[in-house]
């Protein structure tokens, strides 16, 4: 994601009557405007945010019009919903990968050094809730809508069991807090599993900007798995969605 980015208002809602609520004021004066008269601003507002958004490199993920999917926008009546994605870099993916070969080195004992070796992790891309190839694009991002995510799973049958009992085992990490909020680390951040610790650390990168980045058991589980838990442990990045929605 640019530096650059500015995220969209959440929510603008206009109703028929000219009541409501809007994240922004409006410098028009629209209590005594009628139907019509809103009915084009809810046009052109839509329209006019989408221009502004894929100028910012940001382009539309999902669009509802009248809760109609392929509905144009300059057809709107009563409602436009779009929610806008993100491009996630390359770059983004070697932080998080370098973060975790330090936490997985923090935290265990060095035997064979498999589960250190990100030759033994793997990505793995979900457009639409599918897996699917990761995309080529002129700068390296990786186009991000709502059901996309993109997943770091282990090869290795025991890296989940691995990370499990490094935070049952009293040997988990310590995230401190930024140096501009203190040292002192909270509850919430002692005793993590290299996996939690790695998610953590990368959230705090800019590269992250816009992004979630959590660990979860997911479905793509390791042929073998030890763990008897549902799912191998990963770390799953979706995209922290800019929402806009307009009522007319």
């Amino acid at each position: 994601m640019a530096e650059s980015y500015v995220p969209v208002l959440k929510r603008r809602i206009v109703t028929a009557d000219g009541t409501g609520h809007a994240s922004k004021i409006l410098t028009d004066d629209i209590s005594n405007w009628a139907r019509d008269q809103l009915i084009i601003l809810l046009r052109k507002d839509a329209v006019n945010t989408v221009a502004d958004q894929i100028r910012l490199d940001n382009p539309p993920a999902f669009a509802s019009v009248d809760r109609t999917r392929g509905k144009p926008i300059t057809q709107a009546v009563r409602r436009v919903e779009i929610t806008f994605g993100s491009a996630l870099k390359v770059a983004a993916l070697n932080i998080l990968v370098a973060e975790l070969r330090r936490a997985i080195e923090a935290s265990t004992t060095r035997r064979t050094g498999k589960l250190s070796d990100m030759s033994n992790w793997q990505w793995v891309y979900l457009r639409n809730g599918q897996r699917a190839a990761f995309p080529q694009s002129r700068d390296g991002g990786i186009p991000m809508g709502p059901r996309d995510a993109v997943i770091l799973r282990p090869k290795l049958d025991y890296a989940t069991i691995a990370n499990m009992r490094i935070v049952h085992g009293g040997k988990g990490l310590t995230l401190k807090r930024t140096r501009q909020r203190s040292e002192r680390a909270t509850r919430h951040n002692q005793g993590l599993g290299f996996l939690a610790y790695a998610a953590r650390r990368a959230r705090r990168h800019s590269a992250f900007r816009g992004f979630n980045v959590l660990v979860k058991f997911t479905q793509h589980k390791v042929p073998g798995e030890i763990s008897t838990r549902q799912g191998t442990g990963t770390i799953v990045i979706t995209p922290q969605l800019g929402k806009r929605i307009w009522r007319g």
